[in-house]
């Protein structure tokens, strides 16, 4: 997984700009992360997931923000959301 403070997985998205949009979320609330996408530069979108990363001391806090945007999310789609 990684060391106490060393990159650690939180989530997988399908789509990098899933993955940036988390990554936005997750600094604003002052957690840095970082996105490794292997998708040949943008030419070939979607052919590995992308996976958000932070330090290991912030996983539990990136953990209980992704949960909530999620249900944001969901709720938002659930209540016929915009586009």
């Amino acid at each position: 997984m990684g060391r106490a403070g060393g990159p650690v997985e939180v989530a997988r998205y399908r789509w990098r700009h899933q993955a940036e949009m988390a990554r936005g979320v997750l600094e604003d609330a002052g957690i840095p992360a970082t996105v490794v996408a292997d998708d040949a530069g943008g030419a070939y979108a979607g052919i590995a997931p992308a996976r958000l990363l932070v330090a290991g001391d912030a996983v539990e806090e990136a953990e209980a923000i992704l949960v909530d945007l999620e249900r944001e999310l969901e709720s938002d789609d659930s209540e016929g959301g915009t586009v």
